[in-house]
């Protein structure tokens, strides 16, 4: 049973929370003693107690014979940390102490790794376990020594005088953010990161801290979200679930008759294990790219406001016109293509088709790059790509038609990207669209959905197991490579379009047969 507060402390809790929401703002007056003391069902002597320990702290000015003064913060200094420790809701304070996190950690980060990295690598190397009862607890004292070590390895005496200062709020403020057990998990990775980073020099540790400080930043709630696609999982298999129903209870033909190709299992089992794969990779490989949007983006001068809705309108088509041409090259650079192909190795097409993904998501990186360089947070541009593709997922089916024309003139549609999926003469290399086909339209590359789709390949791989599915053009690169006899034939099999490597390659081995032919009959008339 909770005891009631003494009332001085109640009288100094109501005071303190009056400060905080702007009851009483800065520089304002508090009114006269007698009034006071009654709004708050205090005596005055009780009602002075309060006053004096919070003008102690620097949040009042009491003057002889003049009400009482509401201070500014910047008066009270760093006093005023032991009040907001008792404030209540502390939620609030949470992303200003993420923020401030970000701005101090990667420079203590990057002085212990000059100095002295091995007190914060053994304490790194062994962090607490996510999803226990007290996990809350146990990540905010783990934390608070990370901090606290790359405070004092830092070199700079008053830098664990100001990290102790924030001691109090911060372990009450701790369990608030490390009570969603994603957090803790992603806080794991950050660990992981960081302990690596400090075997590896000042700069990568300074890098590493930044990264991992934003990335905490934009988990915490009313922070703007990046996981879109993590988070739309549900919905991918609610999808996948009323899309097999659909087959499986109102028929696969479409309105002329034709079969549709529906689900396999062993294909959608396929298609499943590498979208796993890909959320797998993607959970490091998406803190190395926040990593260097972030150092492209602190590079630049340029800033664009998150908080004007024309940057997100421009964000909206610079993102989708970076994906066409990430689709494009991938399709038109057989080194890409090595990568892309996963996509394209399926010949039925549904909505588990959306989820058969590349485990090998690097090659992505170049064409966002100007984003951040251009002023985008970047938290945004990772939004960005994952609405994206979050769009893109409901294009994968033949349970819709054409649709009205104005929407398939605009947008891409479930019927242009089956025909980009069609291994059909007509289809090859056509429709990159991401959401607008009018990329497409403009440069070049659209093509009509006219003739019955043949999904898959041209040359079908016959494969489920999904790590061939993953690498079997990788494979068949380094074979052509390793194979080539010089360095220009290497290079065209890595950078030309990837069937007229496959062309370039087919008819040296035929003019090679040709030659072994030739001396064979030479041979003979020699004889």
């Amino acid at each position: 049973m909770t005891q009631p507060l003494r009332p001085a402390l109640h009288a100094e809790e109501t005071l303190l929370s009056r400060l905080l929401d702007g009851t009483y703002p800065p520089g304002s007056l508090l009114p006269a003693e007698r009034e006071l003391a009654a709004g708050l069902g205090v005596t005055r002597p009780t009602l002075r107690e309060a006053l004096q320990r919070l003008a102690r702290d620097g949040l009042l000015e009491i003057r002889q014979g003049k009400p009482t003064r509401v201070c500014h913060p910047e008066e009270g200094g760093l006093r005023v940390l032991a009040h907001l420790s008792r404030a209540g809701d502390l939620s609030g304070l949470v992303p200003q102490l993420l923020d401030l996190r970000a701005a101090l950690l990667p420079h203590w980060m990057a002085a212990s790794a000059r100095l002295d990295p091995a007190p914060l690598r053994a304490h790194l190397g062994a962090p607490p376990e996510p999803g226990t009862p007290d996990a809350p607890q146990a990540f905010t004292a783990f934390d608070w020594t990370v901090q606290s070590l790359a405070a004092h390895g830092s070199g700079n005496a008053l830098a664990p005088l100001l990290l102790g200062a924030f001691h109090e709020v911060y372990t009450q403020a701790g369990p608030l953010y490390f009570r969603d057990v994603a957090r803790q998990t992603r806080a794991l990775d950050h660990y992981r990161a960081l302990h690596a980073a400090l075997a590896l020099g000042p700069d990568t540790a300074r890098q590493a801290a930044l990264t991992t400080a934003l990335d905490s930043l934009h988990l915490w709630p009313g922070a703007p979200m990046i996981d879109l696609l993590q988070r739309a999982i549900p919905v991918f298999v609610l999808s996948l679930l009323i899309e097999w129903a659909a087959y499986r209870f109102l028929g696969d033909h479409d309105e002329h008759g034709e079969p549709k190709m529906g689900y396999a299992a062993r294909d959608t089992l396929t298609s499943l294990s590498m979208g796993i794969g890909n959320v797998l990779i993607n959970v490091f490989w998406k803190a190395v790219v926040l990593g260097i949007y972030t150092a492209l983006y602190l590079w630049t001068p340029l800033r664009l406001p998150s908080e004007a809705w024309w940057v997100w309108v421009l964000l909206f088509f610079l993102d989708d016109f970076a994906y066409y041409w990430f689709h494009r090259i991938s399709h038109e650079v057989r080194l890409f293509w090595a990568s892309h192909v996963v996509h394209h190795s399926s010949q039925h097409y549904n909505l588990s088709t959306a989820l058969r993904q590349t485990w090998v998501p690097m090659t992505a990186l170049p064409f966002w790059l100007p984003l951040p360089l251009l002023g985008f947070e970047p938290w945004m541009v990772l939004l960005a790509q994952s609405w994206n593709l979050l769009y893109q997922f409901f294009v994968h089916t033949e349970r819709i038609g054409r649709l009205p024309r104005p929407i398939e003139y605009v947008f891409n549609t479930p019927s242009h990207h089956r025909a980009h999926h069609g291994s059909n003469d007509v289809y090859l290399d056509k429709n990159y669209a991401g959401i607008l086909i009018i990329w497409d339209r403009l440069l070049g590359t659209f093509q009509a959905e006219t003739e019955r789709v043949r999904y898959g390949l041209v040359h079908n791989i016959n494969t489920y197991h999904p790590v061939r599915v993953a690498f079997h053009e990788f494979a068949a690169l380094w074979r052509d490579v390793k194979g080539a006899r010089t360095w220009r034939d290497r290079l065209n099999y890595l950078l030309r379009p990837r069937l007229a490597a496959k062309t370039g390659r087919v008819e040296r081995e035929q003019g090679e047969r040709d030659r072994r032919r030739r001396s064979r009959r030479l041979s003979c008339l020699h004889l």
